[in-house]
């Protein structure tokens, strides 16, 4: 097996049978889009190998910068295990999170996050990984408290009860 994941941008639909198969020899995934420029049909075949291949198979989304990124895309992504937002300027909806129950690995990478208090949610206190770097706010570190599961952690920039982190016995 690769060290590290082999990324993947912008893919079709039709590229998924070649990276299913390289999955399945082993190979790890980091597919990626920097634009909207996914389908409905696209993330459902990657939701079915989100289920199957869990750690291996990391999804990104980074930039976004034209329209923004919206968050209720990751509806369609319900059994995503290793999910990336990274490297944007904003993203709406976010709330959306609290409605991904597999998710054990979650980079957030925005500039200007509205919602400092994103990490409420009782799902992502199932995290074995975490990583924040939202330069432009003051999100709320307290919840990271109930956060037992938590083996790797990442906090560039935040200081807002950042203690919370000194309860982590996991990490």
């Amino acid at each position: 097996m690769k060290p590290f994941p082999t990324r993947v941008g912008d893919l079709a639909e039709t590229d998924l049978p070649a990276i299913e198969a390289r999955l399945e020899a082993g190979e790890r995934f980091v597919l990626q889009y920097g634009s909207p420029s996914y389908t409905p049909s696209a993330l459902a075949a990657i939701d079915s190998l989100c289920a199957r291949f869990k750690d291996a198979l990391e999804v990104r989304f980074f930039r976004h910068h034209e329209s923004g990124f919206d968050a209720t895309v990751l509806r369609m992504l319900p059994r995503v295990v290793h999910l990336t937002l990274d490297c944007m300027g904003e993203a709406a909806h976010l709330d959306v999170l609290q409605e991904l129950h597999q998710l054990r690995h979650l980079v957030l990478s925005i500039e200007r996050l509205e919602d400092l208090q994103v990490l409420r949610h009782p799902n992502l206190r199932d995290l074995r990984s975490l990583s924040l770097a939202c330069d432009r706010s003051k999100l709320d570190l307290s919840h990271l408290e109930a956060y037992r599961t938590l083996e790797s952690l990442n906090v560039s920039g935040h200081t807002r009860a950042i203690q919370a982190i000194s309860t982590l016995d996991s990490l």
